[in-house]
C-alpha cells in the first residue's frame, strides 16, 4: 500500500469485493445463492460487500424510487 502520508489510516487486512448474484423470480434462492458467493469469496481471502443481501433489510419494495441507482442516472429497464 503506497504511503499516503497520513499515519491515522489502517491497512486493509482483506480487499472489498463487490458481490451480486443473478436474479430470478425466487428471493430466498437468490439469497441464498449470494450467500454462497459471499461465504466462496471471504473465503478465498476478500471482504465481500452484497448490496442484495442488505438492501432487502430496509428497502421498501413498494416504493420504486428505493432501488434506482444512486449515481443520479436512470435505469435502463425504469
Amino acid at each position: 500500500m503506497p504511503d499516503s502520508g497520513r499515519k491515522d489510516l489502517i491497512p486493509m487486512k482483506r480487499p472489498l469485493a463487490y458481490i451480486t448474484a443473478p436474479w430470478s423470480e425466487n428471493e430466498f434462492e437468490n439469497t441464498e445463492n449470494a450467500a454462497k458467493y459471499c461465504r466462496a469469496v471471504y473465503d478465498a481471502g476478500f471482504s465481500p460487500i452484497c448490496p442484495m443481501l442488505y438492501q432487502p433489510l430496509f428497502l421498501n419494495d413498494a416504493v420504486p424510487e428505493e432501488h434506482m441507482p444512486t449515481f443520479g442516472s436512470r435505469c435502463p429497464s425504469c
